[in-house]
């Protein structure tokens, strides 16, 4: 009748073990054979071996009453072989209900074909924390102490303190949306707002005194808050032989610690209050122009960099009127001439995506892009010349940096990048110790992620042939991009190894096709 149930019952069980071996040797008899048996001098063998396993029971019902009173409930008891035994298990519960408003005898508005009404809570959990915390493990080391035929005697030191009442982190979600479709199911609307805790989190433990020796175990404590909103339009149409489709997507969220076991509130780890992504930094007002200018500076920027300064150099602003520049305390009640330059978080990602069909022609469009980032890059790949000769890809860009009259390639006063040096930190910490405002970049960025346009052959043209539909397409992938960030690509500006620019690149791709069915 009006009742629509379904139920679902699942149970999942996974292990995952590793082991591998490996051997070094580090000069060659032969480039030509690089094996161990060709080398020769010392030869180093290491292993690693470990495991992991989880095992879930999850169940879920749907109910659905005369397809305007909607409810879902859900349930998972989740295990984990990271925690100790009596601290695997967590049961994580969920429920989410909503009402077609639309669809009752009393709705007066004929023109929403479609009003919805949701609601959400759920909790889920995460597990993800080093392996064998629980485990005391016994540190081996070798010791400066000669005992005989060139060898060292080796120790076995105390035992680490573990964390035995380590289990699963905790991540509770309140959501609330409205759906609608209006004018004839041409324009649609979704919009939800939501909040998210997480509790349990894993952090450092209560700090101890440095008489302990050994590393603090790590324990469930602290909370962290997420606050969104998502919002699609969409409108549809079709006007003789032309239709067309245009959706819209904009969403935003911002994190902020609620409670974090870091009484001092190091600006160097979570404390309450901080919004997550912040970016704290030095202010200046530009590089010294002259030693005339650095005379009249007057600030002492010792705590910097000790040694003498120089034209070219970053002169940085005195936040707190103590005519020196340093971090104070390095905590939020103390932190000297530190201040929050942006946020490394993305705000307002969005998309757009289009499609136009006229007698056999389509066209379809995505475009995507972020409406706010701020980055700051640390190593040597963004600041070419400027971070010393470690850095081995110089870009056009680059060159822009400080040089006075001498230089071969003229002077530069009014440069982007400071004065170079030799050295790869050295004096260069006179200009990359702290982030500055002058160096930050912006991550927002607009692209064409997509454009495809096709043509579908008539369809008495392809039954001659003996196919049922013929389609020929051209289609171009990140053909274009519109942003402000030098250098690298803000959607593949980060790096394994090295820090930014060690990724590889999108591509840019053009492709023709042919589609045909028989």
């Amino acid at each position: 009748g009006s009742h629509n149930l379904s139920v679902m019952a699942g149970y999942q069980h996974e292990v995952y073990n590793y082991k591998s071996i490996s051997g070094e040797a580090f000069y060659l008899l032969s480039n030509a054979i690089p094996s161990l048996s060709t080398s020769v001098g010392e030869k180093t063998v290491d292993d690693w071996i470990g495991h992991w396993a989880t095992q879930s029971v999850f169940g879920r019902l749907n109910y659905i009453f005369s397809e305007k009173y909607l409810l879902e409930v859900n349930v998972r008891a989740d295990g984990s072989s990271r925690f100790e035994k009596d601290e695997r298990w967590g049961v994580f519960p969920s429920v989410s209900a909503g009402w077609v408003i639309s669809k009752e005898n009393f709705f007066p508005l004929q023109q929403i074909d479609l009003l919805k009404f949701r609601a959400s809570y759920g909790t889920l959990g995460n597990q993800n924390v080093a392996n064998y915390l629980y485990v005391p493990t016994l540190p081996i080391r070798q010791t400066n102490y000669w005992l005989f035929a060139g060898e060292r005697g080796w120790t076995v030191g105390t035992p680490n303190l573990t964390s035995i009442n380590l289990t699963w982190e905790q991540v509770a979600t309140f959501d609330l949306g409205l759906d609608a479709m209006l004018l004839d199911n041409r324009l649609g609307f979704t919009f939800g707002v939501y909040e998210s805790h997480t509790t349990n989190l894993v952090g450092p433990g209560e700090p101890l005194p440095a008489v302990l020796g050994t590393v603090v175990p790590k324990k469930n404590e602290g909370e962290i808050r997420t606050r969104g909103w998502e919002l699609e339009l969409s409108w549809k149409n079709r006007v003789n032989d032309f239709s067309y489709e245009l959706r819209v997507v904009v969403s935003d969220y911002k994190n902020v610690v609620v409670s974090y076991n870091n009484p001092t509130k190091l600006l160097s780890s979570y404390y309450d209050g901080q919004v997550l992504g912040e970016i704290w930094g030095l202010e200046t007002p530009g590089y010294y122009k002259s030693p005339s200018d650095i005379e009249a500076w007057g600030i002492d920027q010792s705590y910097i960099y000790s040694g003498d300064w120089f034209p070219g150099d970053t002169k940085y602003i005195d936040q707190n009127d103590d005519d020196k520049i340093d971090i104070g305390e390095n905590t939020l009640d103390s932190h000297g001439d530190l201040v929050v330059l942006g946020n490394d978080s993305p705000r307002y990602v969005y998309g757009l995506n289009a499609s136009l069909k006229w007698k056999g022609i389509d066209v379809f469009i995505i475009l995507q892009g972020i409406g706010k980032k701020d980055l700051y890059f640390t190593d040597g790949s963004f600041r070419g010349p400027a971070a010393g000769p470690m850095h081995n890809n110089v870009l056009k860009g680059h060159l822009d940096y400080w040089r006075d009259a001498s230089s071969p390639l003229g002077a530069n006063p009014d440069a982007y990048f400071p004065r170079p040096y030799a050295q790869y930190w050295g004096q260069n910490a006179k200009n990359f110790a702290y982030p500055t405002d002058h160096l930050l970049q912006s991550g927002a960025f607009l692209r064409l992620k997509n454009l495809q346009i096709g043509y579908n052959l008539p369809s008495n043209i392809v039954q001659k042939i003996f196919m049922k539909s013929a389609r020929i397409y051209v289609s171009g992938e990140n053909l274009l991009t519109f942003t402000k960030l030098m250098f690298f690509d803000p959607e593949a500006f980060g790096g394994r190894w090295y820090g930014a620019g060690d990724a590889y690149p999108l591509s840019k791709t053009i492709s023709v096709g042919l589609s045909v069915n028989f």
